[in-house]
């Protein structure tokens, strides 16, 4: 319990730091999972609206093996950016029977935070 509000305190005076360092501040990091071939595989991971304020790069783990940290792909004009897997997975997808997490990670602090988490299991109930 006390974790949970200290981490909540933190997202707050993080957030708090960002409004009044940029002034606006928009982001969107609800994951859009994109599918590969065969669509047994997860192959990127799209994020709607990305901070752009630093560099930020990304840590890709699959179940409990750590993928590595690198850049995505460019921000694009919407403010949308993509991960492509295969860059961090020797050229293949993620089977989407693993689970996948996916950390922002501070280039100024290198602080870590999950901004992605596919678990098959959920996913099947979800989608009925």
């Amino acid at each position: 319990m006390e974790s949970d509000i200290s981490a909540m305190a933190t997202t707050i005076s993080l957030l708090l730091h960002l409004t009044s360092t940029l002034g606006k501040v928009h982001f969107d990091y609800t994951p859009h999972w994109g599918h590969g071939h065969p669509n047994t595989y997860i192959d990127n991971v799209t994020f709607p609206h990305v901070l752009t304020d630093k560099p930020y790069i990304y840590r890709v783990c699959m179940d409990d093996t750590d993928l590595g940290m690198q850049p995505a792909l460019a921000v694009q004009s919407d403010g949308s950016q993509k991960l492509n897997f295969l860059q961090w997975n020797g050229g293949h997808g993620i089977p989407q029977t693993h689970r996948i997490r996916v950390y922002v990670v501070d280039p100024g602090n290198a602080i870590q935070y999950l901004v992605a988490l596919w678990i098959w299991e959920v996913a099947i109930r979800t989608r009925g």
